[in-house]
């Protein structure tokens, strides 16, 4: 049996596919889910606020205003009026098809944008 070495040119090209499978890993991860727009629902108003500009939003809802709070590309409840805050505990939300709501309150949030996150497809 032939004594098996490495070579230069197999580290080179080791290198080489690591490196470019890193470049298509990140890519994919960013454009996973892009997201454009979170929209707010509170009973009939419907207000959209784009997920790239930062803000804190008071929206009036069924039992007082909830916060929603914009930051980094996701959005979440920052505070509501409604007694277990399950909606703040919640958390954020940053990938097209995600959403979060406050039952109590009558406020729900969902992020779309131009790819959805599938968890099944229809004929």
């Amino acid at each position: 049996m032939k004594n098996k070495r490495f070579y230069i040119m197999d580290f080179v090209a080791v290198a080489v596919f690591l490196a470019l499978f890193a470049v298509v890993f990140v890519n994919a991860r960013r454009n996973s889910g892009s997201n454009d727009t979170v929209y707010i629902q509170a009973g009939k108003n419907t207000y959209a606020y784009s997920l790239k500009k930062d803000g804190i939003y008071s929206i009036p809802g069924k039992i007082g205003d909830s916060v929603i709070e914009i930051s980094g590309g996701t959005a979440r409840f920052a505070d509501s009026p409604c007694e277990n805050k399950s909606c703040v505990l919640s958390g954020k939300i940053s990938h097209a098809g995600e959403w979060a709501a406050c039952l109590p309150n009558g406020i729900s949030i969902r992020i779309d944008g131009s790819q959805k996150d599938l968890d099944a497809t229809a004929k």
